[in-house]
């Protein structure tokens, strides 16, 4: 029986609507109902997936920003934090100033940009959904390095994102691979690359929040769908992808299951957890 099931939540538990199915959510509150442990593992930030919890009445703490933050949904204990340090930071400001990508840095509440956020950007959306003190939060600056110094004990991770004024994630990839002895780096959806401080991953945190819950490998299972789900997929004794995923990621998987879009969660939960 597995104990804890880790969910990535884009691609994965989410349609392109950014919608749980009501496939997922009877899936996922028939395996809470049963004891199992049911965790949302995230490259977003805290803020973002504490409201999708509440929606579909996840009960285990939330693993967010790639791994970087592990926090209970309903309660103020944070079980790991892992932030980039200042030399990592300033590394990273070099590589996003050469290639002139658009980035986004994660505190847990929060977003830190130096660019306007779309308004039709997700996180924006989410926002109309929740009371204001749940809110997700904007934090526009003109220069990245004050942001370093006025939120440096809360940068979580770093997405670089392709912007038609930039260098291509593929083109940069040889300066962005050098940060390597800084950060741990994973390349997402769209070619996009994920940043966090060096030793934290989804993988690193599945494994600190199973030992917290004294859960042993064999009982955890992982679905995800992405490069940045791959260290996490690895330490699950049972490991589902998305049948959306490519084909370099399937090859890590003890089972593919649906699509995003047809509710491929659920069918993994019906399965292997349900067993219906």
């Amino acid at each position: 029986m597995y104990k804890l099931v880790c969910i990535d939540m884009d691609g994965t538990l989410l349609n392109k609507y950014h919608e749980v199915s009501e496939e997922n959510k009877k899936a996922l509150k028939e395996a809470t109902d049963l004891g199992v442990n049911i965790a949302i593992s995230t490259g977003r930030i805290f803020a973002s997936a504490r409201i999708y919890a509440k929606i579909t009445g996840i009960k285990a703490p939330l693993i967010c920003s790639n791994g970087a933050y592990i926090r209970g949904k309903d309660t103020d204990e944070v079980i790991f934090k892992s932030v980039l340090n200042r030399e990592a930071l300033d590394k990273i400001y070099e590589v996003i100033k050469k290639h002139k990508f658009l980035a986004y840095f994660d505190t847990p509440y929060g977003i830190i940009s130096d660019t306007k956020i779309p308004e039709d950007d997700s996180h924006r959306v989410m926002n109309e959904w929740v009371d204001i003190d749940e809110q997700i939060k904007f934090y526009e600056v003109d220069d990245f390095r004050d942001a370093f110094k006025e939120y440096e004990s809360d940068i979580l991770k770093l997405i670089i994102i392709e912007d038609e004024d930039s260098s291509t994630i593929k083109d940069a990839k040889k300066d962005i691979d050098k940060l390597s002895d800084y950060v741990d780096i994973a390349y997402s959806w769209g070619g996009c690359a994920e940043l966090t401080a060096k030793g934290t991953s989804k993988g690193s945190a599945v494994k600190i929040l199973a030992k917290k819950l004294g859960i042993k490998k064999e009982e955890i299972m992982c679905i995800g769908d992405s490069g940045n789900d791959l260290s996490m997929l690895k330490e699950a004794g049972f490991s589902v992808v998305m049948d959306n995923a490519s084909e370099e990621i399937k090859k890590y998987a003890d089972y593919i299951t649906g699509t995003n879009e047809n509710s491929g969660v659920a069918k993994a939960i019906d399965k292997f957890i349900l067993k219906i």
